[in-house]
């Protein structure tokens, strides 16, 4: 299905790599069939690894929600798990904003009861999806020795993040990605016989926008 709408993609570090750029845009259009723009935070070429960083990255992630919808959008994701800058473009935005990380804990509640989180560093998940989650969240990881989404496409980055959901799932019953580095990497596609859902933000955001998208275009009650 191809929708009408179309969907600003907000990434939160700085790239000159266009095709780096577009990879979580061209995630959520192969799985959706929604129209995508990419939009880059400036000055952020380490992205976003935790909540303090996130902070200071509010007032760029503000402005590039407001410039999409000055473009055109119809609907805003930012790309990353911390959410960092959905509260505040909501207030300013007149369009809806979706946030990775909300979007992909609400998700794993509705596909588990034992819950567990592979982050970028160990144990530190966001606070956004921690409190969705609750006390159903029941395991956190992280990579040794990850220090920033860079570290995620290293070989022995992609080996630590491998282990980590191998691990987890020994445990859990469902998995939830709190990095969306883990979406440029793929990881959730490494794993067909794995017995345990796992939960990808970028691809949980998607699926949150193709359904805004779909009950927004309906107008009046079903006609069943």
């Amino acid at each position: 299905m191809t929708h009408p709408k179309t969907l600003a993609v907000i990434r939160v570090f700085s790239s000159t790599d266009q095709k780096v750029l577009e990879k979580h845009a061209k995630i959520i259009e192969k799985l959706y069939g929604i129209p995508t723009r990419t939009y880059c935070i400036p000055n952020q070429p380490e992205g976003i690894a935790n909540e303090e960083i996130a902070k200071d990255c509010v007032d760029r992630i503000v402005e590039q929600c407001l410039r999409a919808e000055k473009d055109g959008a119809d609907a805003v994701l930012v790309s990353c798990a911390i959410d960092p800058g959905v509260e505040a473009a909501r207030k300013v935005c007149r369009i809806p904003v979706f946030g990775a990380g909300s979007c992909a804990a609400a998700m794993a509640l509705t596909m588990g009861s034992r819950v567990g989180v592979l982050s970028l560093i160990a144990g530190d998940v966001p606070s956004v999806p921690r409190s969705i989650l609750g006390d159903r969240m029941v395991a956190a990881v992280g990579i040794d020795g990850v220090k920033d989404t860079r570290d995620l496409l290293t070989d022995w980055g992609r080996a630590g993040a491998k282990k980590c959901v191998e691990e987890l799932a020994k445990k859990v019953d469902v998995i939830m990605f709190s990095c969306t580095g883990f979406s440029t990497m793929g990881i959730a596609h490494w794993f067909p016989d794995l017995n345990v859902p796992i939960i990808d933000a970028i691809e949980a955001g998607g699926a949150a926008v193709d359904r805004y998208f779909a009950v927004s275009s309906v107008q009046g009650p079903l006609d069943l």
